[in-house]
Parts: C-alpha cells; sequence; structure tokens
C-alpha cells in the first residue's frame, strides 16, 4: 500500500477517482459513495501571540476586524460562519490564503494573521492562543469518504478503518 496525502480543501471527485479516500467537512450527495461520520471539530479563531503583542488584542467582536486574516482558498467561506458568529468581517481582511490547511496553520505560526483553526490542534500550541477568548467555539462534521470498492478492496478497507480510528482520537 502507497498512501498518497494531497492536504487540500477542494473536493477531490471520487467518482472520477481522483481519489480513494477523501476526509471533508460536507456529507457527500452522491448515493455511489460510502460516508462515515466520525464526529466534529470544534474551531475558534487563533493567532500568533507575537501577532496579538504587536496589534493589540481585540476587546469587541467588531475589533477583531481590524485584524489580518489569513485561510482558504475561497475566502466566502470562512466570512458568511463568522458573521453568524457576529465578526463583521469581509473578504477585504485576508491577507493571505491557502488551499492547504498545513499552509495556512503556518501561515498563522509565522503571525502572518488569524484563522479558524481546530481546537485540537492550537489549545496547547505554545505561542498560540484564541484571538477572542469569550468568543464560543464553533463545530464542524468531518466525513470519510469514498467510492463502492472499499468492499472490495481489502487495501482501500485498510487505510480507510485506521483513518477512522486515527480520526476519531481527534473529533468529538
Amino acid at each position: 500500500i502507497v498512501v498518497h496525502v494531497v492536504p487540500s480543501n477542494d473536493l477531490s471527485d471520487l467518482m472520477r477517482r481522483e481519489a480513494d479516500i477523501a476526509i471533508r467537512h460536507v456529507k457527500p450527495e452522491q448515493p455511489e459513495l460510502i460516508a462515515k461520520r466520525i464526529g466534529d471539530f470544534t474551531v475558534n479563531l487563533y493567532a500568533a501571540t507575537e501577532l496579538l503583542d504587536r496589534l493589540g488584542r481585540p476587546d469587541s467582536l467588531s475589533a477583531i476586524a481590524q485584524l489580518p486574516m489569513v485561510g482558504v482558498a475561497d475566502p466566502d467561506r470562512l466570512v458568511g460562519p463568522l458573521n453568524q458568529m457576529g465578526v463583521p468581517i469581509s473578504e477585504a481582511n485576508f491577507v493571505a490564503s491557502s488551499a492547504s490547511g498545513v499552509v495556512i496553520w503556518g501561515m498563522v505560526k509565522a503571525g502572518f494573521g488569524i484563522s479558524m483553526l481546530p481546537c485540537f490542534l492550537c489549545d496547547n500550541e505554545p505561542g498560540i492562543e484564541k484571538v477572542f477568548p469569550s468568543l464560543p467555539s464553533a463545530s464542524f462534521p468531518v466525513w470519510l469518504v469514498t467510492h463502492r470498492e472499499l468492499r472490495t478492496s481489502p487495501r482501500i478497507r485498510m487505510v480507510f478503518d485506521v483513518l477512522a480510528e486515527g480520526l476519531d482520537q481527534t473529533v468529538v
């Protein structure tokens, strides 16, 4: 078995075999796909302590909009949910973006801006802190998705099961 990891927030087309297994935040709509809900990630706004020391810690939700944001390649995917949480940001707040969560994490750690990130990743990371500690965390589902070959391919089944077990330990 050779595992090729493609770190991207884009949805691979499993029906056309762009991937055998995907970790997604939305349940697939295609009945040909097999999906297992692993649980939920909790997320919050995080930033490097150095960035907040330099620019100041916001004292209100509206003050968050004065800080630079980094995020996913399509900022609208964060703008809407944050606006619903009372954080008045727009696309203009984003100074950098990436299709890779690993790159976004690196940009936050380097002090480029704030971003919505998983609590399990950030809560105990030295030099990283919640931007507005009284802002309640949000959550989103985590789905493990594959095509029907899961039933006939022992290799795909084994990787799917290992991923499900590993992810189960990091989600609520």
